[in-house]
């Protein structure tokens, strides 16, 4: 054997025993979470070990499923759902018209207009936390205000706080920007040598050839809105019921995550969080197939 072939050899196990090591450290703490809520609580106090030992019974299968039995629950999923499936529409179709736009058009101060809308991306959330709660709690004519924005609440306690945010998705304006210009201007002229508009263009013939970017958009916006907890906490103080699963989950948490004489209750504080982060593994496995490809296709050069 030629030491050009041992090499080669040294270098896949090598990185077959990398991407072991962290397939076990990523997949360790949620498989501790699944025996954790199947494990005997006053055992794991009392003998903590590498993986908690799991007893399959109907006590310890209520650890998942006592989740449903909060209040609100039903209604904190269905308004979660409902967000998620209106910002998917609005994502879709501000990202895909602008990533034509940016991509397929000419227009004067088009790249001026592109950089200033990039430039957003660098300044953090948390930067922005209080001007937005300020902003949209004296946004006029909402919530008792006047034409100035004052003298009520603005969007405060109000439900309306949950749609109206978020419109203008950069992130995804880039990739399919991005997608958009792998993709040459040639079906473009000829659609339009046919009579077809530029909304036929980008919606019928560009955006099925970006499914892979769309799906990673996805993909980001499903766990971003499921694990959303600031947003109720900050404009929803007082409206519990409205509350979306990212905060209701942490009252369940709350609700059920105490045992007997203040010891916490961990094996159902582990089944109530392995039951939350569920959906979005099953949305991930279901959409993974394009996420590599759309982050390559996002990744091209413009």
């Amino acid at each position: 054997m030629t030491r050009t072939s041992k090499n080669r050899i040294t270098r896949k196990i090598v990185l077959s025993v990398i991407l072991f090591a962290s397939s076990v450290i990523m997949l360790y703490p949620l498989v501790y979470m699944l025996l954790g809520a199947l494990a005997d609580n006053d055992q794991m106090y009392l003998n903590a070990s590498f993986l908690p030992k799991p007893y399959f019974t109907a006590d310890r299968i209520k650890n998942f499923t006592i989740v449903f039995e909060a209040d609100d629950f039903t209604q904190s999923i269905f308004i979660t759902f409902a967000r998620i499936g209106f910002y998917a529409v609005i994502n879709v179709l501000f990202s895909t018209m602008a990533g034509y736009i940016f991509s397929k058009m000419e227009f004067k101060g088009k790249k001026i207009v592109f950089l200033y809308l990039m430039s957003s991306m660098m300044i953090p959330g948390v930067a922005v936390m209080v001007p937005s709660y300020i902003l949209l709690n004296r946004f006029p004519l909402v919530g008792g205000n006047d034409i100035l924005g004052a003298g009520g609440m603005g969007f405060r306690d109000n439900p309306a706080v949950l749609f109206v945010t978020g419109w203008v998705p950069v992130y995804n304006m880039f990739l399919m920007r991005q997608s958009f210009n792998s993709f040459g201007s040639e079906m473009k002229e000829a659609a339009m040598v046919d009579g077809a508009n530029h909304f036929l263009i980008m919606f019928v013939i560009y955006m099925p050839l970006a499914l892979p970017c769309l799906a990673v958009m996805l993909i980001g916006m499903v766990i971003g809105f499921w694990n959303d907890y600031m947003t109720c906490l900050i404009y929803l103080p007082d409206l519990k019921g409205w509350h979306t699963i990212g905060t209701k989950i942490i009252d369940i948490i709350d609700l059920y995550g105490a045992g007997g004489n203040g010891v916490p209750y961990y094996s159902r504080i582990y089944g109530i969080s392995f039951m939350f982060i569920l959906p979005p593994i099953v949305v991930f496995l279901i959409f993974q197939r394009f996420f590599i490809s759309g982050l390559a296709m996002g990744a091209v050069k413009g």
